[in-house]
């Protein structure tokens, strides 16, 4: 009996000898103490919602490389032509798409430029020519910064991307991803799989600010100048900061009125929420002045909202393909949106009134030349009388 005993205690301390050395071989897992990226396809493990409507947006496609001579998938878009002379075998990466315009760059990484098509705009399938006094495999790539995510370019200490000498820097992954905008995630994903906290100072960044979206869609970030940009009689694109300064929703964030995750132009196609229904104007503007009255079904961001902007494509002189951010309607029937200067064309009404009636309304009315819409023709003075009659 005493024998047994033995042998039984024995076991159990060989056995409690054995757990302790297996736990004290067992390091704690160790969290990166340094910061990089890990790509979008991490961040849907844990936030798939999230990443199902993002994948649905223009962001992620804004930089697309070319594999085995075939067009890249991008949401919505239909087929794309290429610049003349080119197949898609000559093409290493592709430069928006989604909604707007295209452009291509060259199996040596520069810009396709002057070339007939080196610009494809798929909101109705037309050509054009991108930057044509530029000859074509001289222009770098430089635009990364906006383009893509984890961009450093050559003159940080970046080496051009896939070793193409027009490509002006590397990139982790071409398109605006979920890091270009919360940081990198690699401390972020190592601490959720390991279920401890991140040490301060690692994590992910929330920035709700306008700030971090202007660092795109301000184009002169570096100097906050915020006199608006144009070209050709056109605001140009990605100046919507610029716009919001002119008026009293320049305390408006972003975010307040967009879903940043989301699209703002496939959003009925699309499983995002963007800003083609009045829902988001009326959570701000909730009294009857503003939700009856309607103009025969017009919509808030149709009137308050004008295409003054060009990405590549003007319908009609007074609709381009994109809508401004300034909101307010200018209802003088002589008063004059934008005006030529010594240098480039800046608001014309320095009191900041906002869009004129020939963009807000010769959208849906033609003017006495007959250009704008498909409805009746209305001369400037009709539309003024009308015009201070909304919203009262």
């Amino acid at each position: 009996m005493k024998k047994s005993i033995l042998i039984l205690t024995f076991l159990f301390i060989v056995a409690l000898i054995g757990l302790n050395s297996c736990q004290k071989d067992e390091d704690p897992i160790a969290l990166p103490t340094t910061k990089a990226l890990v790509g979008s396809d991490k961040c849907a493990t844990c936030h798939k919602p999230i990443y199902d409507v993002f994948v649905e947006s223009g962001h992620p496609y804004k930089v697309m490389k070319v594999v085995n001579g075939k067009q890249p998938a991008i949401p919505f878009m239909p087929t794309a032509i290429v610049p003349d002379g080119y197949t898609w075998n000559d093409i290493t990466y592709t430069i928006g798409g989604f909604g707007w315009k295209m452009r291509f760059i060259d199996k040596n990484g520069f810009n396709i430029t002057q070339v007939p098509g080196s610009q494809w705009n798929p909101g109705n399938n037309s050509r054009s020519v991108y930057n044509s006094t530029i000859p074509s495999g001289t222009e770098k790539y430089t635009c990364g910064n906006c383009h893509t995510t984890g961009w450093k370019s050559v003159k940080d200490g970046g080496k051009p991307q896939d070793g193409l000498p027009g490509m002006d820097g590397e990139f982790f992954v071409g398109g605006i991803h979920c890091e270009a905008c919360h940081g990198e995630g690699n401390v972020h994903v190592a601490a959720q799989t390991a279920k401890v906290s991140v040490p301060s100072g690692l994590n992910v960044a929330v920035d709700k600010t306008t700030a971090l979206c202007a660092k795109c869609h301000e184009r002169r970030f570096a100097t906050h100048d915020l006199k608006q940009q144009t070209s050709g009689g056109w605001e140009m694109h990605r100046s919507q900061v610029e716009q919001l300064s002119t008026n009293k929703h320049n305390t408006l964030t972003c975010i307040g009125c967009h879903d940043p995750h989301a699209s703002t132009t496939k959003d009925e196609l699309a499983k995002g929420n963007g800003i083609k229904t009045d829902k988001t104007c009326t959570k701000c503007h909730t009294t009857s002045k503003f939700t009856t009255n309607m103009h025969y079904g017009a919509t808030c961001v149709q009137c308050h909202m004008p295409q003054t902007v060009k990405n590549g494509i003007s319908y009609t002189k007074y609709k381009g393909d994109a809508p401004n951010h300034n909101f307010k309607i200018n209802t003088s029937a002589t008063a004059t949106y934008l005006t030529p200067d010594a240098s480039n064309v800046v608001w014309a009404n320095a009191d900041k009134k906002g869009s004129t009636l020939d963009f807000v309304c010769y959208q849906c009315h033609k003017d006495a030349d007959n250009v704008g819409g498909t409805n009746s023709m209305k001369s400037r003075a009709e539309l003024a009388t009308k015009a201070v009659t909304f919203h009262k």
